[in-house]
């Protein structure tokens, strides 16, 4: 359960980055960038228009985020009897609790780091 745990745990600030990189762009036919910045210029922008303490925050975020999302998945599914009904019902709670544990964490956070980073 814990490799489990800690590769997510791992991943998930990878994950989180790529996608807010790649999804920051939105991209019109043949990978043209619809608001005709290039790429080069976005990643020197960037570090400029966002400080560092939101992007350490956000890291610590999505860390944190990937434990308990994989902690609350493995409690549920070592608990799951071994038919389709209880996995059924195991994956529901799970993500369900996930969802509700990740609300409250980064409501925490929004309290904690509510000084931090833009004005």
């Amino acid at each position: 359960m814990l490799p489990k745990a800690i590769g997510l745990a791992l991943a998930m600030p990878l994950v989180s980055d790529l996608v807010h990189c790649g999804g920051s762009r939105r991209r019109r036919g043949g990978g043209q960038p619809a608001t005709g910045i290039s790429p080069q210029f976005f990643f020197e922008s960037l570090p400029k228009a966002v400080p560092a303490a939101n992007i350490w925050i956000a890291s610590v975020k999505a860390f944190s985020f990937g434990a308990v999302i994989a902690l609350i998945a493995c409690h549920y599914g070592l608990r799951a009897k071994p038919n389709t009904e209880s996995v059924s019902s195991s994956i529901t709670n799970a993500v369900v609790a996930a969802i509700t544990m990740v609300i409250l964490l980064d409501a925490v956070y929004a309290i904690l780091f509510r000084s931090v980073g833009f004005p």
